[in-house]
């Protein structure tokens, strides 16, 4: 396995939509490394995190939209609570949010994404990861 990382843009160029619970290792910063599933399609992003009673600290899920556009994530069924991170093509984190089990209410990226990483909550700050940070593919 090779240890390049890749921008992210052209990771998810590589890894297909159909490939429904195809997991992949990020690097952020080059420093911090996670194992995200990826959700590609509309029924795996429709269902998200939702239905699971943890989310182990180091994972999460990276949802891969077809185009760039105001994205919008709620907690639904979900009852962990998670932290998102909007991010650019070039996989540069635009903004992150905290979110809260069960709420309903929307939280949306305030400019157009194509990826959105959700981790445990309170995992990016933990590990200093904010706003400019970049998040790459080891493959």
């Amino acid at each position: 396995m090779a240890t390049s990382p890749l921008p992210l843009a052209l990771a998810a160029t590589i890894f297909s939509y159909k490939s429904p619970g195809r997991r992949m290792i990020l690097k952020i910063d080059g420093r911090v490394s996670m194992l995200a599933e990826v959700a590609a399609t509309p029924a795996d992003t429709a269902k998200g995190l939702s239905g699971r009673t943890s989310v182990p600290d180091g994972e999460g899920m990276l949802f891969v939209m077809r185009a760039p556009t105001q994205l919008s994530f709620w907690m639904r069924g979900t009852s962990v609570p998670l932290s998102i991170a909007f991010l650019a093509d070039d996989g540069t984190i635009l903004e992150t949010h905290d979110m809260q089990p069960f709420s309903e209410q929307s939280t949306r990226s305030s400019v157009p994404a194509r990826l959105a990483l959700e981790v445990p909550q309170g995992w990016f700050g933990r590990r200093g990861i904010g706003v400019g940070s970049v998040v790459t593919v080891v493959t």
